[in-house]
Order: C-alpha cells, then structure tokens, then sequence
C-alpha cells in the first residue's frame, strides 16, 4: 500500500505595509554653482514670471456659455439654487395689503424672471441687469425719482449694450450710452440712461485697471477658470482626441 503524504501549505510571507509621509520644504542655504548658475541671478527659476491671460471676448463667452455644459453651470447654477425658492416682499407695520400688490405688480411685469436673467449673465459678462421704465418718470438721462410714478416694465441689457459716458467726482458711473440690440424688423438709435435707472448684477470683482480695460466692466466669473476650462476641453470627448497631449513610449524590435 503506498504511503500518502498530506501536503503541507507554505507560509506566507508577512505583508509589509510601508506609509510614506511626504513633506515639500523650502531649504535656503548657501550652495551655489557657477557653472550651472544654481543659487545666483544667473539661475533658470529666476526667469520664470506671470503673464496676464488675454480678456476673453463677448463672443468667446457666449460660445461657451451656450455650447460647454461645464462653463454653463459655473455660470448658472448658483443662481437657480439662490432663486429656486423665489423671493417675498416684507413690510414693516400691519400693511400686508400693499405689499401683497407690490408683490402682484412684481410678478405682473415679469421682476423674478428679470432678476435672474440679470444676475445669471452678470456672472457671464462682467455685467447685466434691466432698465427701469417709470411712467411719468421723465427722460431716461435724467436721475429717476422713486416717487415719480409707476414701474411699467423691465428691458433686459448686458455689457455689451452699455459703455461708460460720464462719471461722478469719485469716480463712478453717472449715466452710459445704451445701444439696444434690435429684433431684426426694428433698429434702435443709441440712447443716454442714468445709473440710477439701471438695476444692475455685477460680475467677478476686479481692479480699477482691469475695468478700464473691459470698458468700465467687472470681469466674467468664467476669466479666472477658463485655462482650467481649456484643459478640460483638449481632453474630453473621444479618445483620440486626448491621447495626441501626451507622451507615450515607443519600442523598437530587431528582426
């Protein structure tokens, strides 16, 4: 009868689980060399400086704004979850009558529907907003009195209908050249619109020189992400739209 072994199972190895703490200091000491310049105003880090992205244009933004999902939402969605609940009126006191026909008159001539368009291409060109139409409130070009009469109607704009005309002593906007986009059956000269006139959203916050540059403009929310934007755009879609950025190894064979 032939003799059977039971085999016997090896032992394991131990798993050894290395952590590795990395950590970046900044070491500043006295080497340097001569040769390769390393430590002394001849060395290469020293060349490196920021160049200003040039301002993208009315037409750059709204190619992106219609045609990228992503810069689309950068732009829109904090203002739908701001406005998702809409909004209502308070009055001080037992008035609950006249503040519930300010809020019908509101709703009438379209006011939440216009503070969102207003505030969602704000973030997109820097500025947007609608002009205020007040019966018996005079000429556009002249300061608006509240008390003047009655809002009839809200006209959307963006930066791109307004520029700057006169400026008050510190330096902000006192009234703009308004050239209304037409409808293609009628053309509308340009008119002068006091600020005051102007419910205004702003854009991305910028400096006195930069404004000047956008034509008295902040800047768009999408400026400061659209190298970031660029990026996501060379490498989305097909494959081999992505793979001709990056290095790949080539191997050779004999024979």
């Amino acid at each position: 009868m032939a003799k059977t072994t039971k085999a016997t199972k090896k032992p394991s190895k131990p798993i050894v689980r290395l952590r590795a703490e990395l950590k970046v200091k900044s070491v500043q000491d006295a080497l340097t060399n001569a040769l390769t310049g390393f430590g002394t105003s001849r060395s290469k880090v020293t060349a490196g400086e920021y160049v200003a992205d040039p301002l993208l244009s009315s037409y750059d933004l709204e190619v992106l704004f219609a045609d990228n999902d992503l810069a689309h939402t950068i732009v829109a969605k904090p203002v739908e979850d701001a406005l998702r609940g809409g909004f209502r009126l308070e009055r001080e006191g037992d008035d609950w009558e006249m503040a519930e026909a300010i809020q019908r008159r509101m709703e009438e001539i379209g006011v939440p529907q216009a503070m969102s368009r207003g505030a969602t291409f704000g973030r997109l060109f820097g500025g947007a907003g609608s002009v205020l139409s007040v019966q018996g409130a005079g000429s556009l070009s002249t300061p608006l009195d509240p008390t003047a009469g009655r809002l009839v109607a809200l006209t959307d704009w963006d930066r791109q209908d307004m520029t700057p005309k006169t400026y008050f002593p510190n330096g902000d906007v006192e009234t703009y050249t308004w050239q209304r986009v037409g409808n293609g059956a009628q053309s509308w000269q340009p008119e002068t619109v006091h600020a005051s006139r102007l419910l205004t959203f702003p854009g991305a916050m910028t400096t006195t020189r930069k404004r000047q540059e956008n034509r008295g403009w902040d800047l768009s929310i999408l400026q400061r992400v659209y190298q970031a934007l660029k990026s996501l755009i060379r490498c989305s879609g097909p494959r081999t739209r992505c793979l001709p950025t990056h290095p790949r190894p080539c191997s050779s064979f004999k024979g």
